[in-house]
Order: structure tokens, then C-alpha cells, then sequence
């Protein structure tokens, strides 16, 4: 089963149809920064947030992800600074992505309304061990497989991405996040090059990239007067070359739970995810989410989990001793 597994994902990664050449997230409105650049220091607050995820459980080298961020306003250069880490297995595929990240904020008027345009350069490198894999003797899979198997093939690439992120800000703790949100972003705007694992690589003109994805997401927050209750519906659509994929989901916050429900589809990958949070300090938000397989994929796999930790450290306010001249203000007195 691993082998067929493993020589089905080399076919479509070498035709360069791979449907999920990211990873994907299904609690993306928890994990906005690896998505969107432009999102840092939209919170007002440093963040610091860790998602994990293991899609498709049962099949043998399914993926399995782990991303790491961070992000804090720096007044001083007029926006925020931030930085995240990917890394990314899928079968005898292994992706590692460094950013650094800035953002330039610009405000618009109203309180809290303002608009990030944000800009994420660094690294991303692929690595294939083909060391351990035997492809079983098939007259369609071996001529592909010929030129790679018991090799381990890497390629480390600059790459860089660009987010813009519109949004008004809650004015208080009390308010579940922002009231609205909209973003629209693209990653690999270079089309970091995968030719070393072209079939035939150094012997014909066959080229192989990561295409650009292109990511659009928003949310609006609905209140009920005189509750702290909130709805937060959101959407995230991607499109990487020929692939789309859109998530439509629903958060109800009823603090300190949250409990979702979102629903993924377009390019055969239907999924109905369950979302459940938990807000376990003031600063630290725990959330857990598990995909049920909706398409024919359901009938090899128990479904996919995830899980989202984040922390927020609020910004540090200069302390300004209190004026005690009692003789210019009596009242002290």
C-alpha cells in the first residue's frame, strides 16, 4: 500500500498536477500570518502561535505539518515585524520554509481600521528520499520512477510572498476578535524551481515550479446586543495553477469556548471539519479540529486533525510616575 501510495504522489508531482503542493489548514482563521503577510500586528499585541496538523490519518505517508509563528508591532518602522517556520512531510517528501516578515501599516480614519500590506522573503527547500523505495515492476510506473529511485534529491530556493490585510480592530478584550477582516495574498511570486525532480533532469527542457498561489480570506464578527456571545462567519479561497480549493466556515464564540463548523470543497477535496476551542487564560487559546473525508479519498482514510495553540503578550505601556506637587493641585492635598 505505501508503495503504490508513494509512486501515485511522484506521477502527480512530476506531471506538476500535485494538487496540494502546500500544506493545507483547515483552521485557517486561527493561523492567519502563514497564509497572509500582511496580518502581522493586526492584534496590537505580540503573538506567538503553533499549529499542528496530520491529514488523511491510514494512508500510509500521509501529510503531516507543523508550523510556528511569530509576530509584534514595532512603532517605530510604521507597521510590524514577524517571522514563521513550515515544515512538511509527505511521503518521501520533506518541505522546510523560513520567512522573515514585515508589515506596513497605514491607518484609514475610523478607530481601529486599517490596512497591513505586508512582505515575506526567505527560503524553501524540498527534499526527496527515494533511498528506501521500490516501486512495484509496472510498465507505467518504472520509466518515470527509473531516474530517481535510491537517490535522495534536494533544492533550496529564495522565495517571497506578499499579503494585503484590511481590518478594524476590537477596542476591547471583551470583543472576539476583529469586527471585520479581508486579505488577499500571493506566495512563491518566483516560482521556486523543482527541475532536480523532473524526470530526465539534465537530459531534456522539462521545467517544474511551485506555481503561485493566490489566497483570498474574510470574516465578519456578529454580535448580540448584551451578550458576549458572537458569530464569526469566514471564507478562505486558494488557487494554485489549476487547483481551487474554498473553506466556508462558522465560529460561535461563547467564551471562553469556541465551537465551528466549516466545509471544504472545489478540486475533489471535500471535507466537513469540526472546530473546537478553548480560551484557557485571557492570553492563551488552545483549538483542536478533525475533518471528516467527504470524497471517495474517505474510503482509505479515518480523517484528518489538527491543532492550533496561540499566546498573546500585551504591549509593554512606559510608566509614568504620578505627579504629587501639592501646591500647584490642592485636591491632592
Amino acid at each position: 500500500m505505501k508503495r503504490l501510495f508513494v509512486a501515485i504522489l511522484l506521477i502527480l508531482h512530476f506531471q506538476a498536477i500535485w494538487g496540494q503542493q502546500d500544506p493545507q489548514f483547515s483552521m485557517f482563521m486561527f493561523n492567519r500570518q502563514v497564509l497572509n503577510p500582511g496580518y502581522i500586528g493586526s492584534i496590537g499585541m505580540t503573538e506567538l502561535i503553533f499549529a499542528g496538523r496530520s491529514q488523511w490519518v491510514g494512508i500510509e505517508g500521509h501529510p503531516n505539518t507543523g508550523t510556528f509563528s511569530f509576530n509584534t508591532p514595532v512603532p517605530a518602522l510604521f507597521g510590524a515585524l514577524g517571522a514563521h517556520l513550515l515544515y512538511d512531510v509527505i511521503g518521501p517528501f520533506t518541505t522546510t520554509a523560513l520567512r522573515g516578515t514585515y508589515a506596513f501599516r497605514l491607518p484609514l480614519g475610523q478607530r481601529g481600521v486599517a490596512l497591513h500590506l505586508g512582505i515575506s522573503p526567505g527560503i524553501y527547500s524540498r527534499v526527496l528520499d527515494a533511498t528506501n523505495f521500490r516501486p512495484q515492476q509496472s510498465a507505467q510506473l518504472d520509466p518515470v520512477l527509473r531516474d530517481i529511485v535510491g537517490q535522495t534529491i534536494s533544492t533550496t530556493h529564495f522565495d517571497l510572498g506578499f499579503g494585503a490585510y484590511f481590518y478594524k480592530a476590537p477596542q476591547n478584550d471583551r470583543e472576539n476578535g476583529p469586527k471585520y477582516y479581508a486579505g488577499f495574498a500571493i506566495d512563491h511570486l518566483l516560482e521556486p524551481s523543482l527541475e532536480k525532480f523532473s524526470p530526465g533532469y539534465g537530459k531534456d527542457t522539462a521545467t517544474f515550479t511551485i506555481a503561485r498561489m493566490f489566497g483570498v480570506m474574510g470574516g465578519y464578527r456578529i454580535d448580540f446586543q448584551g451578550s458576549p456571545i458572537s458569530l464569526i462567519p469566514s471564507i478562505f479561497f486558494k488557487m494554485a495553477g489549476s487547483q481551487m480549493q474554498l473553506d466556508i466556515n462558522a465560529n460561535l464564540h461563547v467564551r471562553p469556548m469556541v465551537f465551528g463548523i466549516s466545509y471544504r470543497g472545489l478540486s475533489n477535496v471535500d471535507a466537513l471539519v469540526g472546530v473546537l476551542g478553548f480560551h484557557a487564560t485571557q492570553r492563551l487559546f488552545v483549538a483542536y479540529s478533525y475533518d471528516y473525508t467527504l470524497s471517495s479519498l474517505g474510503n482509505v482514510t479515518s480523517g484528518s486533525h489538527e491543532i492550533v495553540v496561540s499566546y498573546t503578550i500585551p504591549k509593554v505601556t512606559r510608566f509614568r510616575p504620578p505627579i504629587l506637587d501639592v501646591k500647584s493641585k490642592p485636591d491632592l492635598r
